[in-house]
């Protein structure tokens, strides 16, 4: 997928592109990538497990809100929760629509890293 240029911050251009020739990022379906956008659960998640090209055959989630989870993203889910790279909260919601924080990203970055050792 080529991302839309004119809406890309300078600086990112390239390092977006190569991403999104690697297929770790998809963009949306209008072809936009929404730089400026917060980044959230289930799409840090996705470019992970593209990233990593991890595949599991991964189990159903059994999460409470499990049915929030959008399409696109289900499988990569469902092998992060598999590989333990991510999990959800203790009161059995994944919250696919909360932003991700820093420290949560490095954590699943540094569990994913463990992983594909």
């Amino acid at each position: 997928m080529v991302l839309d240029d004119d809406q890309l911050p300078e600086w990112a251009k390239g390092y977006i592109k190569a991403v999104s020739q690697k297929s770790i990022i998809k963009g949306y379906p209008d072809n936009t990538f929404k730089p400026a956008d917060k980044l959230t659960r289930q799409e840090l998640v996705v470019m992970v497990i593209n990233a990593f090209k991890f595949v599991e055959d991964a189990k159903e989630l059994e999460f409470s809100d499990k049915g929030q989870i959008g399409d696109w993203a289900k499988e990569a889910i469902e092998t992060a929760v598999h590989l333990e790279i991510l999990s959800g909260y203790p009161d059995n919601t994944f919250r696919v629509g909360n932003t991700i924080t820093r420290a949560e990203t490095f954590a699943v970055l540094a569990k994913a890293l463990k992983v594909k050792k």
